[in-house]
């Protein structure tokens, strides 16, 4: 269904006439009679439905005390449905009888009821960016690094959502090109639903006691940033329904699959906290982070008995690439004497090397 009705209930011939919900649209302006005819004309072409209720006159009874009611907690505004009154798309098939037995199953436990109002009645982007800071969006389970630190170690057990990227080239009018990192997002016909779900399987993993109004948020951010969601657009109602039948399941029975997203080969990455602090550029960074690991592990390998030329035939079996100018600086630097004979009796010391990310940054 196109339009989620704000309120849905059952009708006093429900099931001795089959099944019998009434819809109910709730907008936030009183409408005249044309904008009635309008916005009915626009609703009823994307469902099935008695079409028998276009004016605006017309008298509808209650329900049962015990009727059963949806309530979507939805308000409109007029343009939200009148401004597609020229566009015919092909209607979408919607039970709400298995919709209502569906959520009689799946239940969740809602702590932020402001929220979820927000979620039905704000667009995506503006819901991401109301409650950015207090659900964020996260794609892997690295704790968060203090940004002193220039870079993450990555723990053994580490997750993320795998992405695919391509280069897009763009040409300045000075002739030159420069080329920037798009992502590419999941296409209508490539499983966008179950890529949802299992999306959300995986942040469960990630955080066992992520609260459902924040993997919602996820969602929703999943949608908006790495979702083609121009061709059969997936409704709120239908990532929210997702979102409540991953936040239920048993993740056992996803293990196969999550440890497809264990295949990291990385060591570790750069903190970008950093980055942002000392104003550095992540490619600095980086090589900053590659000389301080080499030198670290040229003390942890170092061994002060051998010569230098012994200890650079050691760095090669070990597939480190330590050449002889780096060698000799690195003794220099940690007073380490390089004219050891063979056979000298000499205490195996290992090179100490201290790391200031300010003197760093400094030099």
């Amino acid at each position: 269904m196109k339009y989620q009705p704000s309120i849905a209930y059952t009708t006093f011939s429900h099931i001795t006439k089959g099944n019998r919900y009434r819809l109910l649209y709730i907008f936030n302006t009183p409408l005249n009679q044309n904008q009635y005819q309008i916005l009915y004309d626009n609703i009823i072409t994307n469902i099935e439905l008695d079409n028998h209720n276009r004016a605006i006159y017309q008298f509808y009874l209650g329900s049962y005390a015990n009727c059963k009611l949806i309530n979507n907690l939805i308000i409109y505004n007029y343009d939200d449905i009148s401004i597609s009154n020229s566009i015919k798309e092909k209607p979408t098939p919607y039970n709400i009888q298995l919709q209502m037995e569906k959520r009689d199953k799946v239940v969740v436990e809602i702590k932020d009821h402001e929220y979820i109002s927000n979620f039905w009645n704000l667009s995506h982007k503006d819901l991401i960016e109301k409650y950015r800071e207090k659900y964020p969006f996260f794609e892997n389970n690295l704790e968060e690094a203090n940004e002193d630190i220039p870079y993450i170690t990555i723990p053994e057990n580490y997750c993320c959502i795998k992405r695919y990227w391509f280069k897009e080239k763009t040409k300045l009018n000075n002739g030159n090109c420069v080329y920037s990192n798009r992502v590419c997002k999941i296409k209508d016909g490539n499983g966008r639903r179950k890529k949802l779900f299992l999306n959300a399987i995986v942040r469960k993993y990630m955080y066992p006691q992520i609260e459902f109004e924040h993997l919602l948020h996820c969602l929703a951010n999943e949608l908006y940033y790495y979702i083609n969601n121009s061709k059969d657009p997936i409704s709120k109602q239908e990532l929210y329904d997702i979102a409540e039948n991953a936040y239920n399941e048993n993740i056992d029975k996803y293990s196969t699959m999550i440890k497809q997203q264990q295949t990291e080969k990385r060591k570790w990455i750069i903190n970008p906290q950093y980055c942002i602090k000392y104003n550095l550029s992540a490619k600095t960074v980086r090589n900053m982070v590659k000389g301080k690991i080499n030198n670290e592990l040229i003390g942890l390998y170092y061994d002060c008995s051998k010569s230098l030329k012994e200890n650079l035939s050691t760095f090669k079996a070990l597939n480190l690439k330590v050449g002889k100018s780096k060698l000799y600086e690195w003794c220099k630097e940690n007073n380490i004497p390089t004219n050891i004979k063979n056979n000298q009796s000499t205490k195996n010391t290992v090179g100490l090397y201290l790391y200031n990310p300010i003197s760093a940054i400094a030099g």
